[in-house]
């Protein structure tokens, strides 16, 4: 079986985790045996008219990236030859519902799959977006359920748009992302690594860390930010207000031996704290599966799949707008390491975790569908 693999990302970003999940994506189904043809950011066109286009869909908060990929997947490959597309949805206009359409219209019996990584979505984004490409995106989607076969979801929702889901965890590729070399180290360390947005709630953390200096002096808690944003101005106006200095640390963008080096020393993974700030009340986080994968406990202020699974290194926090109790941190890190091997710790939680959220296990039921006559 062939198949086409659609992205806005540039999948050769070593830094962007969302680009390594797409990889690993791509080869489990390789590993399946489709033969893929991968359409990503790198086949825009290049030359002036394009960057253009690209120049105006920014100031208009419009799809062009999108646009341009569905253009050269139509005119570029023979779609008689594929046996189904798997989408990465960017912004839905009606210019897709065309290209959508035009595919079916070539090939009735091609199967079409779109996941959609954050759902509900709509107050995710700000600015332009959300004034511009939000109110295209609920006028093109309406009509989505007469080309889609099915969305791929991390919500619990049966049905999306009017089609029918297959629900999925958010998963990685185990054998990509190694163990922490546990280091012995003074206090608590504890870490978030992300794209830094409103809606990841580590304000919480840091007011939580204002609040209570004396626990958070007595403990030596070390708040390690990884990562760049546009909330970083925010989390940083909060610490220099604060005089948090020396209790947080901001790392800026890290990955490779440098981000692995802050893994080493670090106890607890900070997974999303604030999805309720946009309307997300469940959600499957690509950081938390990292953090289970690093060997590290996790603290959510989302229900996830772990609130499920009686995880004894798994830790949620009230989805609200409240700062986060360091002492509750303090207490969960002595619940997990007190009279206990910290290096065995982090080999039971990847141990635990991997028959989970390993990839091929999670995305299996993607590859049922598709070869399913």
């Amino acid at each position: 079986m062939r198949g086409v693999y659609l992205t806005t990302y540039d999948i050769t970003n070593p830094s962007d985790g969302v680009a390594k999940k797409i990889v690993s994506q791509i080869k489990c189904f390789e590993n399946a045996g489709f033969d893929m043809i991968i359409v990503d950011a790198n086949d825009i066109p290049s030359g002036n008219y394009y960057k253009f286009r690209k120049i105006i869909s920014k100031f208009l908060a419009t799809a062009y990236v999108t646009g341009c990929l569905y253009d050269y997947l139509i005119n570029n490959i023979d779609l008689n030859t594929v046996d189904f597309i798997y989408i990465r949805k960017g912004y839905c206009d009606i210019r897709q519902i065309h290209a959508l359409k035009k595919i079916k219209r070539i090939n009735p019996s091609i199967k079409i799959l779109m996941e959609i990584p954050t759902y509900p979505y709509d107050q995710e984004f700000g600015g332009r977006r959300r004034f511009l490409a939000i109110p295209r995106d609920k006028k093109a989607r309406k009509y989505l359920y007469k080309y889609l076969d099915r969305i791929v979801t991390y919500s619990v929702d049966p049905v999306i748009f009017g089609i029918p889901t297959l629900r999925i965890s958010n998963g990685i590729d185990y054998k990509k992302v190694s163990l922490k070399n546990t280091k012995t180290h003074d206090g608590i360390n504890i870490i978030a690594v992300a794209l830094f947005d409103y809606w990841h709630g580590y304000d919480r953390i840091l007011m939580g860390i204002a609040n209570q200096k004396d626990v958070v002096k007595t403990n030596g808690v070390v708040f390690h930010m990884v990562g760049e944003g546009r909330a970083l101005t925010k989390y940083k106006e909060i610490v220099e207000e604060n005089s948090l200095e020396d209790n947080v640390v901001f790392h800026g963008r890290l990955f490779g031996e440098a981000l692995e080096t802050i893994y080493d020393v670090c106890d607890i993974g900070i997974d999303t704290l604030a999805r309720h700030r946009v309307g997300v009340n469940y959600n499957s986080t690509l950081k938390g599966k990292e953090y289970c994968a690093k060997g590290l406990p996790i603290i959510s202020g989302v229900i996830t799949e772990l609130d499920d699974m009686n995880c004894d290194y798994y830790h949620r926090v009230p989805a609200n707008d409240d700062a986060v109790l360091i002492d509750e941190i303090v207490d969960f890190y002595h619940c997990m390491y007190d009279g206990k091997d910290a290096a065995l710790v982090a080999e039971s939680i990847r141990k635990q975790s991997q028959q989970i959220f390993h990839f091929p296990n999670t995305f299996a039921s993607i590859v049922e569908y598709i070869k399913k006559k």
